[in-house]
């Protein structure tokens, strides 16, 4: 006979969100499945129809590089909607990380972090370039009295 098989539609999305397919309306206003046989008489137009479905989930990576944040975590992600207000981590615990002999001081971001959620992201930890540390320390009668660090430079 002449009869078609309904195509199957893939789920479509936006920045926003994902799309299911619901099925195809004919002229008449009759709706039918993906996969439904349906027999041609005559000459026949379907549109496709869409239904809203779950809103898509963002990741922002935020990545220290060197040190930790207050959580203990070197790496932060926030998740979120397309046009979620982005709010960022406290920058790494300390403003200045020591490591060894030298000190990083953190100065911000290596992008602009914008207001809202627009897509993934991500962001890394930028640091002022590395001071030496040196130690004053003071002795009285041979015992180690007080000692305190000083940061070439300032």
């Amino acid at each position: 006979m002449n009869e078609v098989v309904l195509p199957e539609l893939e789920r479509r999305e936006d920045v926003e969100r994902y799309y299911d397919f619901v099925g195809w309306r004919d002229e008449r206003g009759h709706l039918y499945n993906g996969g439904y046989e349906i027999l041609v008489t005559e000459n026949m137009s379907f549109t496709s129809e869409f239904a809203p479905g779950a809103k898509k989930v963002y990741s922002i990576v935020f990545d220290t590089e060197i040190g930790t944040f207050a959580n203990g975590s070197p790496v932060i992600v926030v998740e979120g909607h397309y046009g979620d207000v982005l709010i960022p981590p406290a920058h790494p615990e300390a403003s200045e990380l020591t490591f060894g002999e030298v000190v990083y001081e953190f100065v911000g971001w290596d992008g602009d972090v914008p207001a809202v959620i627009g897509g993934d992201m991500s962001f890394t930890a930028v640091y002022k370039t590395p001071k030496p540390v040196y130690y004053l320390n003071f002795y009285v009668d041979g015992e180690l009295y007080f000692s305190a660090p000083h940061y070439a430079g300032s």
